[in-house]
């Protein structure tokens, strides 16, 4: 097998590529990135090419010209930008690991998520553009329409901040009704094999460090099961989606559908749910997942490390 992971030098694109090479050891693994720096050699690709970033001109030309030369097995594009691009236009002969472009297409928005999740009949949180948002909404929280990670996200509270953010901002920004608290928040993910129906559903309780999961609990709790379930159902999904929520006393209350692998993909495949492994043997071979049942109170920490590169690197 000869993998592409995009976005070779984020932890993502690091995570997966270790999964591959241990679940797979015959396996080559190539990657990505806009600098086409070597140094991510040193954390196990074969191989690091440079591509233009995914909102050029040539991006799609520089990938196919790529993999005409390299004929991987599977490409993964692991950024939201490259999955934008790649949501509008047709993927031909790529052997791409990804979420169809339905999904692509409400998951990526911050706006168009919860009006999907209205239309399917599931609790939405509150959401509009910043520009439409008023005292009565507060609080909400601020956040990009588009992109991930913590990278300007606010909460405001009181209606001169408020005025004060719709003043400042340039990009295009929401305000997303804000409810709950830090510690009812959970990481989930969904993986569904189309083909066969089988759902395979995580709940991890959370706790961020630097805007990213630095710990997090196994639990099973049945409302948020139930819901996972229904909107890997609803959607019908083909594939691993990353589920952002809060467990309020009226029940699980989703605030963002990330439709790519997310930072807690090593968390996930250390406790036994392996959904990037799922999606590749799913798209090379037609295969559903294995059994897998969550061992609620099993406990997971992310740590740092270090990585020296040498000069002739």
């Amino acid at each position: 097998m000869k993998l592409l992971i995009t976005g070779a030098e984020g932890d993502i694109a690091d995570a997966l590529c270790r999964i591959a090479r241990s679940s797979w050891p015959d396996s080559v693994v190539h990657g990505s990135d806009l600098s086409g720096d070597s140094w991510p050699r040193m954390n196990g690709f074969a191989a690091v090419h440079r591509l233009p970033h995914a909102t050029a001109p040539d991006y799609l030309s520089a990938l196919t010209t790529l993999h005409a030369r390299e004929r991987f097995t599977a490409i993964v594009p692991v950024t939201d930008a490259e999955l934008s691009t790649l949501s509008s236009s047709e993927s031909g002969d790529f052997p791409f690991v990804k979420l169809d472009s339905a999904w692509l297409g409400f998951s990526l928005d911050k706006l168009e998520t919860p009006r999907w999740l209205a239309r399917s009949g599931f609790p939405a949180l509150r959401t509009t553009s910043l520009s439409e948002a008023a005292g009565a909404d507060l609080p909400v929280i601020v956040k990009p329409r588009r992109g991930h990670g913590s990278r300007g996200l606010e909460i405001v509270r009181t209606p001169e901040r408020l005025a004060a953010v719709q003043a400042e901002r340039t990009d295009e920004a929401i305000a997303q009704q804000y409810v709950g608290d830090p510690e009812g928040e959970f990481t989930c993910c969904i993986f569904r094999h189309r083909r066969s129906g089988e759902i395979r559903t995580i709940a991890l309780r959370r706790q961020l460090q630097g805007g990213i999961t630095g710990r997090a609990t196994v639990e099973s709790i049945p409302s948020i099961n139930a819901l996972l379930e229904a909107m890997a159902t609803a959607g019908d999904l083909d594939g691993s989606v990353n589920v952002q929520l809060r467990l309020l006393d009226s029940g699980p209350m989703v605030f963002e559908v990330n439709p790519r692998f997310s930072s807690t993909v090593m968390m996930r495949h250390l406790l036994g749910f392996r959904d990037f492994v799922w999606a590749v043997e799913s798209r090379l071979e037609g295969r559903a997942p294995e059994a897998w049942s969550p061992l609620p109170g099993t406990r997971i920490f992310r740590l740092s490390r270090e990585l020296v590169v040498p000069p002739a690197l």
